[in-house]
């Protein structure tokens, strides 16, 4: 089983998985409407990689929320992870 980047980067992309199907929109529309590539969109989906706040803003605009709502549990994701290491 591929490993995630880390705990922060697979909330961030669940969050973005989510909101994408809850607005039944396809990667590749997500990709169209934020300019962020569909190899990066799927990275991010699955935690793989965390992107920089500027590919954040683009994706959060094309989902049409407020990017705080993205970072929703990343405080509490953060501190576990420094719990554990």
């Amino acid at each position: 089983m591929a490993r995630v980047a880390s705990p922060v980067a697979a909330l961030v992309g669940s969050q973005i998985a989510a909101r994408r199907h809850e607005l039944g929109m396809s990667a590749a529309e997500l990709s169209r409407r934020s300019g962020v590539s569909a190899a990066n969109i799927s990275f991010y989906e699955n935690g793989h990689s965390l992107m920089n706040i500027g590919s954040l803003l683009r994706i959060a605009a094309a989902l049409e929320i407020d990017p705080s709502v993205l970072l929703d549990g990343v405080q509490l994701a953060v501190a576990e992870q420094q719990q554990e290491g």
